[in-house]
């Protein structure tokens, strides 16, 4: 069986995606981090599970938006 071929473009958006969500998930570390909390860390995990699905939202549209856009021939990017 011969492994799954994936175009380039599709794997663009897939890494450029995923360096987006990493990108933002350490700016709201560095966010917490910078402020004084009187709580423990312990205390913010809800948060950054809801800022994490909050910027996993944001990356999904914005690769879907690039997928279309991708997907019409004079602006096909790769």
């Amino acid at each position: 069986m011969e492994g799954l071929k994936v175009p380039r473009y599709i794997l663009w958006i897939i890494i450029t995606g995923l360096i987006f969500l990493l990108l933002m998930s350490l700016l709201r570390l560095a966010l917490v981090l910078s402020f004084d909390h009187p709580s423990g860390v312990s205390d913010l995990a809800p948060s950054f599970i809801l800022g994490f699905r909050y910027d996993a939202r944001i990356v999904c549209i914005f690769s879907l938006i690039l997928f279309i856009i991708g997907s019409i021939k004079p602006f096909h990017l790769i």
